[in-house]
């Protein structure tokens, strides 16, 4: 699996400190609609160390690592993540990983 991040989510990561991004998986459960997906959030260098301590995988990206919490999610060969501004919040958009596939 070759994981890249994009320029801006790059710059971004370095302007901020961050050293990494997590990945794990939400699951809404109500009335309408039973679904599990993905959700990203940014790591410090405090946070990095502690999912390490709880065995999370680990991979190695342009800027930080990407720590995985979750196990059996589905990965192409080529994993990317960019950054998004959502009404001015920042956020991880990824393609090439997936929490379930038909």
């Amino acid at each position: 699996m070759h994981i890249s991040f994009d320029q801006k989510l790059q710059d971004y990561m370095r302007k901020k400190g961050f050293a990494g991004i997590a990945v794990s998986t939400i699951s809404a459960i109500g009335c309408c609609a039973d679904t599990t997906e993905l959700a990203t959030r940014f790591v410090r260098d405090d946070e990095a160390a502690r999912l390490k301590a709880r065995g999370c995988g680990v991979h190695t990206a342009d800027v930080g690592e990407v720590f995985i919490e979750t196990k059996g999610l589905h990965y192409d060969d080529k994993v990317t993540f960019s950054l998004r501004n959502f009404f001015g919040a920042k956020d991880v958009r990824v393609k090439g990983i997936s929490a379930w596939k038909l």
